[in-house]
């Protein structure tokens, strides 16, 4: 499902209503080849169907705290259907026909998410132009298909309705200053989650396990990674911006640059990690790259048990005599415990470069 239930490190509040509507949003039991770009959806010929296995995998894939692992890819093309391969006239046909329409989903989700961040400013429901034309797509599709397709389409219209009130409600509750019933926070993640979940799609519609990582610069940050598909931008206070990335069910990578962050590098980590309830086995001053540093062991309990934690603080600008802020790295590992976070920590290392 595409639920916002919540990468593991975030402070975001969903209610209980929220989070039902956006994970009835996900099911989208229908299925069908259509292709998707940033300016057209084209409606093609053939029909792909999906088992309920394959859409449970989708849901989890392209949601907005999505991920997507080995172990799903290959459940998801052990559980294919075979008439549904027949139908898209061969294996090749078939892939190339998922691969549009979960770029389908993904456009029809982002519409979703800019029809409710109007709605926020405007006060009222706004609905874009091109949310009403992938609805209607959307509708269309599962009238040809079967009984259970048309009740999801019904089911998955009247969520994202629901949460495009909310957003219109919300949007006046702050301005009232009142609490609102969807924080702000959670659209702006919808918005931004878009090419996270388009790289997720094209890799799950590929019959081989082949993510292809890209250099990725976030404006705004000295931040480039070299990810298989973008870390998702959250806004955090004092003009911070949290680079978050979910590995699997329980635990998370994340990327954090606090501009104005004063104090050593171990003084920043204690600060992030109390404010993230990681419990500190060990620390010690390091240097990265040449750049003071320090790195810290611990935990942090969630409701399925007790993850591993590493993470690393950075401090930028100090060789210049220029305070440029920090940049903290924290990873998350259940399964494997310490030393697939100690893994995780060296990949992302890797995978980071900070501008000067």
């Amino acid at each position: 499902m595409i639920a916002l239930a919540a990468f593991p490190l975030r402070r975001s509040v969903v209610t209980v209503a929220t989070a039902a509507a956006i994970a009835m949003v996900a099911t989208f039991s229908i299925s069908t080849s259509v292709r998707a770009d940033d300016h057209e959806i084209v409606q093609a010929a053939e029909a792909v169907q999906m088992t309920q296995s394959q859409v449970t995998i989708v849901g989890t894939a392209l949601g907005t705290d999505g991920y997507l692992t080995r172990d799903m890819h290959r459940v998801f093309w052990d559980k294919r259907a075979d008439r549904a391969v027949r139908a898209a006239g061969g294996i090749e046909n078939y892939a190339r026909a998922m691969e549009g329409d979960l770029l389908r989903r993904v456009r029809l989700m982002h519409e979703m998410w800019r029809s409710a961040e109007q709605s926020w400013t405007a006060g009222d429901h706004v609905e874009t132009p091109d949310f009403v034309i992938a609805l209607e797509h959307h509708r269309a599709l599962a009238n040809v298909t079967d009984r259970l397709a048309q009740l999801g389409a019904r089911q998955d219209s009247a969520a994202m309705t629901q949460i495009i009130l909310m957003a219109a409600t919300s949007g006046e509750q702050v301005r009232d200053g009142d609490e609102p019933m969807l924080d702000h926070a959670i659209i702006l993640t919808g918005l931004a989650s878009r090419p996270g979940a388009e790289g997720r799609a094209r890799v799950l519609a590929s019959q081989t396990w082949s993510p292809t990582p890209v250099t990725v610069t976030y404006p705004g940050t000295p931040i480039s990674l070299k990810t298989a598909w973008p870390f998702a931008p959250r806004q955090m206070a004092h003009d911070g911006v949290r680079l978050t990335q979910q590995v699997d069910r329980v635990s998370g990578i994340e990327v954090r640059y606090l501009p104005n962050a004063t104090g050593t590098p171990a003084d920043v980590l204690a600060t992030e990690a109390a404010s993230s309830d990681i419990a500190i086995i060990a620390s010690a001053e390091s240097t990265y790259r040449g750049s003071p540093s320090a790195t810290l062991q611990g935990t942090r309990e969630i409701k399925d048990g007790t993850l591993a934690v590493r993470a690393r603080a950075i401090a930028l600008g100090a060789n210049t005599e220029t305070n440029r802020g920090t940049v903290v790295l924290i990873v998350e590992a259940g399964r494997g415990g310490d030393t697939e976070a100690l893994a995780r920590l060296a990949a992302l290392e890797a995978a980071l470069t900070l501008s000067e």
